[in-house]
Formats: structure tokens, C-alpha cells, sequence
């Protein structure tokens, strides 16, 4: 009887040798090994986290992207107010020394130039609201 038992335990030791060996050729092949149902949930779960913090990540460069690029938008505010300012001097030099035809034509200029003023400063206005917007945490 111990004799048939270490018999059969032989067996059963060659038999899981065998079978681990033809495990490690499918495995090493390639091939897909099947998983638990946990298994497989816990990776996509993982892989879900992954990509939830990459989309926290990106959609933070994107609006420090978006804050710098309105930021330069209001830096080309400033210099278009700067250089309309500078026409305004110039035009009202210029008035005082002009016929009437030429001043008429002057004021007209320089109340393009105010209404141009108030709209770059209402876009200005807006353009730091939605800086601080993006700014916030």
C-alpha cells in the first residue's frame, strides 16, 4: 500500500512537472493566460486612475497654456492702447496748427481713437477676468 502511494505521488509529481513545463512554453509563446475576474478589474481600475491623472495633469497645461496666451493678448492690448494714445497726442498737435477742414477730419480720428480706447479697455477688463479664472486652484 505505501508502494502504490509513492507510486501515484510519482505520477502526480511528473504529471504537474509536465504540466508546468507545457504552461511555461504557452506563456512564453505569447499566448493569453487566463486571469480571475478581481484580476482583470483591479488592472482596469488602475489603468482608469492612470488615465483620471493624466486628464488632472493636461487639463492643468492647458490652462496655464490658455492664461499665457491671453496674457499675450493683453500684452497687444496695451501696446495697441499705447499706440493709440500716441496718435491722440500727435492728432491734437496737430489740431491746433490745422485749417478747419483738417481738424474736422482730426476729430472725427480722435473720437475713432476714444471709441477704440473704451472697446480695448472693455477687452482688456474681460481678458484678466478670464486669466483669473484660469489662475484659480
Amino acid at each position: 500500500m505505501i508502494t502504490a502511494a509513492i507510486e501515484y505521488a510519482k505520477t502526480a509529481a511528473a504529471a504537474l512537472g509536465v504540466g508546468g513545463v507545457l504552461f511555461s512554453a504557452y506563456a512564453t509563446a505569447g499566448l493569453p493566460i487566463p486571469a480571475s475576474q478581481e484580476f482583470v478589474e483591479a488592472k482596469v481600475g488602475a489603468v482608469v486612475d492612470r488615465i483620471n491623472e493624466s486628464d488632472v495633469v493636461m487639463g492643468k497645461k492647458i490652462d496655464v497654456l490658455s492664461a499665457t496666451t491671453l496674457e499675450l493678448q493683453r500684452k497687444s492690448i496695451v501696446q495697441q492702447r499705447a499706440r493709440l494714445r500716441y496718435e491722440f497726442g500727435a492728432n491734437t498737435a496737430l489740431a491746433t496748427k490745422a485749417d478747419a477742414v483738417r481738424r474736422v477730419a482730426l476729430e472725427r480720428r480722435a473720437a475713432e481713437i476714444s471709441d477704440e480706447l473704451a472697446e480695448l479697455d472693455r477687452d482688456d477688463v474681460d481678458l484678466r477676468a478670464r486669466i483669473d479664472k484660469l489662475r484659480q486652484p
